[in-house]
């Protein structure tokens, strides 16, 4: 995906693996189990070495202070307005974004072009999940891709 005739990330698919690589080192590879479960990594370069914080840590080489500042850092460009939990603890894999939330999310996906049902629907639960419009955007380059 480009912007403004500069390469901002890459999208790949092999099988049932995924993998966003941004211009700056910082790459995602996603990937789906038979049982449907997510495998998912994360890589970042040195340069963001005790800079991060977040679900992943701060990436200071002490997995002991990982949960120590996340409720102190959600994104302030999300979406929908949630409180995040203090500690993974309080983390839930069971979250389902609100009816509102979706709405909101559909009309992110429809304006990043999709239109099949499905296809923004899906769009729309990651986009929800997530609190980020970037995921449309990331979402419909990898269609685009495979």
């Amino acid at each position: 995906v480009t912007r403004a005739g500069k390469e901002e990330f890459t999208v790949e698919r092999e099988g049932k693996m995924a993998y966003v690589r941004e211009a700056g080192g910082v790459s995602v590879n996603v990937g789906c189990e038979e049982n449907g479960a997510l495998t998912i990594s994360v890589s970042l370069p040195p340069k963001y070495k005790s800079g991060v914080t977040g679900l992943l840590g701060n990436y200071n080489g002490d997995a002991s202070d990982d949960d120590a500042k996340f409720a102190d850092n959600v994104p302030s460009t999300s979406l929908f307005t949630k409180s995040a939990p203090a500690t993974p603890a309080g983390w839930s894999a069971n979250y389902q974004p609100t009816a509102e939330d979706l709405k909101l999310a559909r009309t992110v996906c429809a304006n990043a072009g999709f239109s099949a049902s499905a296809d923004l629907e899906y769009c729309a639960e990651d986009v929800a999940l997530t609190g980020d419009p970037v995921w449309a955007k990331i979402l419909k380059a990898a269609e685009s891709e495979g």
